[in-house]
């Protein structure tokens, strides 16, 4: 069974050798929640979809892990007894990331959603982890970040603060009601970074609209991503010709990055290509199942086998 467990959602897929047996989305984990248990119920779901009472190897990528993939050995004990887990494997969702879209080719994968992360690897495989810390304290540029800067602007609006946008306030007070009642609605909400994320679609059909205040929001979200990408091409020893992807939800704007984000980058990697994601972060949890060792990997991958 591989996993990927996003902020929202997670999804599962069982094999059996190469024959797909099932794919599931299940809630995602919430924050609190012992990890051993959410596994346990992650792999009852998965056998019921499947008709499945044995995973020989569970593999995923997890969301939070901030580069440190947790001590697998509880979680294995459990999965060993109720369903004869042999190995079990725990990884940075940057990781199933980066090898679902570029697989063990050199270059940089941006995974911007909610979040942002950004990961290299360079010559000898070397590695380079950029931003990732979450909302309070990173992730500039992410969709958290845009909805954010959009309801600054709308609220600045309704102030008659400067620079205000009553597009945005407009747009605002469609998805929310009274602006006034929008600091309580934030406050109450179960996940408020993913409630103010939910309003960068809102930022982006205003940019495409033509208000230039969401425009600017577009222009320095692509900055920070370029330079999230250029910190890791850095880091990792990547020359002027590197690669890079990007993924996640922000992407289906990439007509509102472009062209800052080339520009923006090429400044640091005059060569630098956008490429195509090869598959998605599901995929490289699978990929993971297929390495002998994962030591090069670690803290991003940690596994506990049965003796």
């Amino acid at each position: 069974m591989a996993f990927d467990l996003g902020q929202g959602a997670v999804r599962a897929r069982v094999r059996s050798g190469s024959a797909l047996e099932c794919e599931l989305t299940a809630p995602g984990y919430r924050p609190g929640q012992p990890l051993h248990q959410f596994l346990l119920n992650l792999a009852n779901q998965a056998a019921q979809a499947s008709g499945n009472s044995r995973f020989d190897i569970i593999v995923g990528g997890l969301t939070g892990l901030h580069g440190r993939s947790p001590d697998p050995s509880p979680s294995m004990r459990l999965l060993e007894e109720q369903f004869g887990t042999q190995r079990l494997i725990l990884a940075d969702d940057a990781l199933t990331s980066y090898l679902g879209a570029r697989g063990d080719k050199e270059g940089v994968i941006a995974a911007v959603g909610t979040g942002l992360v950004a990961l290299g690897f360079g010559p000898k495989g070397r590695a380079a982890r950029v931003d990732g810390v979450g909302a309070m304290i990173g992730d500039d540029g992410a969709g958290w970040w845009i909805g954010r800067q959009g309801l600054i602007a709308a609220l600045s609006a309704a102030d008659g603060r400067r620079p205000g946008s009553q597009a945005l306030l407009d747009a605002a007070i469609g998805k929310f009601g009274p602006i006034e009642n929008l600091p309580g609605i934030v406050a109450a909400a179960v996940s408020p970074i993913a409630l103010v994320a939910g309003f960068a679609s809102s930022v982006a059909e205003a940019a495409r609209s033509g208000d230039p205040v969401a425009q600017g929001i577009w222009d320095q979200a692509a900055q920070h991503i370029a330079t999230a990408v250029s910190a890791a091409a850095t880091r990792a020893g990547l020359g002027p010709n590197c690669d890079y992807t990007l993924l996640g939800g922000i992407t289906a704007a990439i007509d509102l990055l472009e062209p800052t984000l080339t520009r923006r980058l090429q400044e640091d990697f005059p060569e630098c290509r956008r490429t195509t994601p090869a598959g998605t972060s599901l995929d490289g949890a699978e990929q993971l199942a297929e390495l002998d060792s994962l030591d090069s990997l670690f803290p991003l991958a940690t596994e506990a086998r049965t003796p």
